[in-house]
């Protein structure tokens, strides 16, 4: 799946290295070194509104890591993300 990381092994997520700042690399890189250290580390979720002008709301949200491609194993149950 493409978008933001949505926690658990960041192992499991890439970032996409022409759209993320190399500071979004370097907190997942060094959260992938710590994961293989034995720790669970999660990232930073940043998240919010924008009003650019009256009447328009805008919803942010992402992780430290930036956004890229992760996978997500179902281990055979539904998947949340696709209903199958």
């Amino acid at each position: 799946m493409y978008g933001h990381f949505h926690g658990g092994d960041p192992r499991a997520f890439r970032p996409d290295r022409e759209c993320c700042t190399p500071e979004e690399i370097a907190v997942w890189e060094a959260a992938c070194a710590a994961w293989n250290r034995g720790e669970q580390v999660e990232p930073a979720v940043v998240s919010g509104h924008y009003v650019p002008e009256p009447g328009v709301v805008m919803h942010i949200s992402g992780s430290s890591y930036g956004i890229g491609v992760y996978e997500w194993d179902c281990d055979g149950d539904e998947c949340p993300e696709c209903g199958t």
